[in-house]
């Protein structure tokens, strides 16, 4: 099989093949038939067995370059007996790859079966022919560091600007050429200097700086640029309102070689420019005529507000000026609107005054021209409308044992509300809060009845309250209130105690009878008579002794069966709510009891 490795190549050509894509491609390509390569069930012992005593070690990586993705490899090989090629001293043979990623173990090993049979005679007929594994192969040498003269070639060949401050800066660049541009140092201070400013604001601005680039053998070149600018520096000298930079003489001295131990030529041309910039920056100043011809500065929007339906107002300001002294004589303010305001410092009045406070003409309001302003943009405001909206949040939730009773409970509810005003511009308002309190009186025992209301939600403000399902409407309704009432303050505060005045133990302060049973339950003087209750001790008083009625009497200790519903209606016909209740939780306890 031919193979273009059979024939010599000359080192001239080696190295083109080396250092262009073309030669890369052909032995990749070349290394791709190679990969499949392999003994074939042929004897590859009785092939290379005495050639492979010829080769030391595998293929040894001697240089890497990762941003071309360049790599040299050796082949070391020496002397062998007769039969065989006979290289004498050790010599070494000099490859390289080029390719994104480094040769497999199988490319490198198919190498050197491709190296082996190509340099020593085959002993068999019986051997595998074995193709380049994509290497190319560049010289051989005696000496184990001849590599490094490929290496060199290498990057010669991939030279460029490797200064990171160049505009043409190469970040594949192995070593530096002289493409690097000029670039102005900023480690260079410079020099500037200014004139003074004209009578119309014009001055000259002149500064010096260093362009410098690097060139080979740790040397720079560079030069001195000298720049003088002519500036506007007011509205006087402005054109179209604009305040203009132009350049109005410039010098750049002869370029320089200089390293860093040997600024000579550095400071030489640096004290040159300077110089120049000075003679000239007063030959400048001296010939400069003012320009006084300006009167009347172009308008410009001063300012502006915008309506909520995008409807825009503003107020443009045009300057007059006098000659060249700059002072501004006269301002017209124009409104979108057409309104037109003059003020003229003929009239003792600052232009700042005339802008703030209300100025002679009573069409500005009574703020000045921004007052005047923000009232054109709101009466554009206003007549798109509001929307007001009442939100309402339950506030509050409290229950206790009604005041007075020994049986009833009751459940207050606070609902706080407020007004929120949408005008068409999206901006809300909220107005003051009020509040609503609910009563809900119940009877409840829970030793017999678990039955008692519960908050379920609002709507449209009033608080649902549910009892075994049924939503039940309250006893009381409070308000409304510029500020959350609390219960105590509208009902008080359940002070249970002895209440009878005659008994040992009365408490003044309690407001509501004791339980039936304990400590606080109204004790008596031993008397024979009796209470009724089965002990022989206090005074039996009877009458009607639940709370909820219309006699009720809180001095009887013996319920006599006289209790009456407060709004004066028999049990069999008209029920009261809160008699309802009752019957309810009797009944849901009655069926308990039973069960």
């Amino acid at each position: 099989m031919f193979n273009p490795f059979d024939s010599p190549m000359g080192d001239s050509l080696v190295r083109m093949m080396a250092e262009t894509k073309t030669g890369n491609i052909v032995f990749n390509q070349q290394g791709g038939q190679a990969n499949n390569n392999s003994n074939g069930g042929k004897n590859g012992a009785s092939c290379f067995g005495i050639a492979s005593n010829t080769m030391r070690g595998s293929l040894k990586q001697e240089y890497y370059d990762s941003n071309n993705n360049y790599r040299i490899y050796s082949v070391n090989v020496y002397g062998v007996s007769s039969g065989q090629s006979n290289y004498g001293m050790d010599s070494y043979y000099w490859l390289s790859w080029d390719s994104a990623t480094a040769p497999t173990s199988l490319q490198k090993s198919n190498y050197i079966k491709y190296f082996r049979q190509k340099n020593h005679t085959i002993p068999s007929s019986n051997c595998d022919t074995f193709t380049n594994a994509g290497f190319v192969e560049l010289g051989s040498s005696m000496d184990w560091k001849g590599w490094e003269t490929y290496r060199d070639i290498h990057e010669s060949a991939n030279a460029g600007c490797t200064d990171n401050n160049s505009p043409n800066y190469d970040s594949t660049a192995l070593t530096l050429d002289n493409s690097c541009q000029f670039y102005e140092d900023n480690w260079s201070s410079g020099f500037s200097k200014n004139s003074s400013k004209a009578s119309d604001g014009v001055r000259f601005e002149g500064r010096t700086k260093f362009m410098r680039r690097p060139i080979v053998g740790n040397k720079a070149e560079g030069y001195f640029v000298v720049t003088i600018d002519k500036v506007c520096t007011s509205s006087t000298c402005a054109v179209d309102g604009k305040r203009t930079k132009t350049v109005a003489w410039n010098y750049t001295t002869p370029t320089f070689e200089w390293t860093s131990g040997n600024k000579t030529a550095y400071d030489s041309a640096k004290a040159s420019a300077k110089v120049e910039l000075e003679n000239n920056l007063t030959t400048l100043e001296t010939n400069y005529v003012p320009n006084c011809t300006l009167t009347a500065q172009p308008p410009y929007e001063w300012k502006k507000e915008t309506a909520c339906d995008g409807t825009l107002f503003s107020i443009n300001k045009a300057l007059f000026t006098s000659n060249c002294n700059g002072s501004v004589e006269k301002i017209i303010y124009t409104f979108s609107n057409n309104e037109v305001y003059t003020w003229e410092k003929s009239s003792g009045m600052s232009s700042s005054k005339f802008e703030t406070d209300t100025p002679s003409d009573t069409r500005a309001g009574y703020g000045g021209l921004v007052d005047r302003l923000n009232t054109l943009k709101e009466i554009q405001d206003q007549t798109l409308g509001s929307t007001t909206e009442t939100k309402y949040v339950k506030s509050g939730e409290h229950a206790q044992g009604a005041v007075g009773s020994d049986l009833g409970q009751q459940l207050f509810i606070t609902v706080r509300s407020n007004d929120v005003i949408t005008d068409g511009c999206g901006k809300k308002t909220q107005g003051g809060y009020q509040y609503m309190g609910y009563l809900y009186d119940y009877n409840y025992q829970p030793s017999v009845s678990l039955l008692k209301p519960e908050y379920d939600k609002l709507d449209g403000g009033f608080p649902v309250v549910l009892l075994g399902g049924l939503v039940i409407t309250p006893t009381t309704t409070f308000g409304p209130y510029d500020k959350m009432p609390t219960y105590a303050e509208l009902l008080g505060t359940v002070v249970r105690g002895c209440m009878d005045s005659t008994a040992e133990n009365y408490d003044a302060t309690a407001n509501t009878p004791a339980e039936t049973s304990g400590s606080k339950k109204c004790r008596y003087a031993e008397v024979p008579t009796g209470d009724g209750d089965g002990n022989g001790s206090g005074t039996a008083i009877s009458g009607c002794t639940s709370s909820l009625a219309a006699n009720y009497n809180s001095n009887a200790t013996v319920d006599d069966g006289s209790c009456t519903p407060k709004d004066n209606t028999k049990l069999e016909g008209g029920i009261s709510p809160i008699i309802l209740v009752g019957g309810a939780i009797a009944l849901i306890s009655l069926i308990i009891i039973k069960k």
